[in-house]
């Protein structure tokens, strides 16, 4: 038999998924707020607890593509800064 969820359960998940967006007013606060909602009741509920899981895998993941993104992009970027300088990127001699 499915095991029925709780409107507590079922709102604990969404303040945990909602809460990654505090990341807009508190540094590190798409980190730090799900982090403490899913430790305080991850050994209560299954379902907060697998919630909780995927929220902060996905801001992990996010976390570590930007990392990549911006190491990539600084060669990109110094190897095209010093034509923009000289005259632009196209230059009509």
């Amino acid at each position: 038999m499915a095991q029925t969820l709780t409107k507590h359960e079922r709102n604990l998940a969404s303040i945990i998924h909602a809460s990654t967006l505090s990341k807009f007013f508190i540094p590190f606060g798409n980190f730090l707020i799900p982090l403490v909602l899913w430790t305080a009741n991850k050994n209560e509920q299954k379902f907060v607890d697998y919630n909780g899981k995927q929220a902060l895998n996905f801001q992990i993941s996010l976390l570590l593509y930007s990392v990549i993104l911006g190491i990539i992009s600084v060669p990109l970027v110094f190897g095209f800064l010093p034509n923009i300088f000289e005259g632009g990127l196209l230059r009509l001699d």
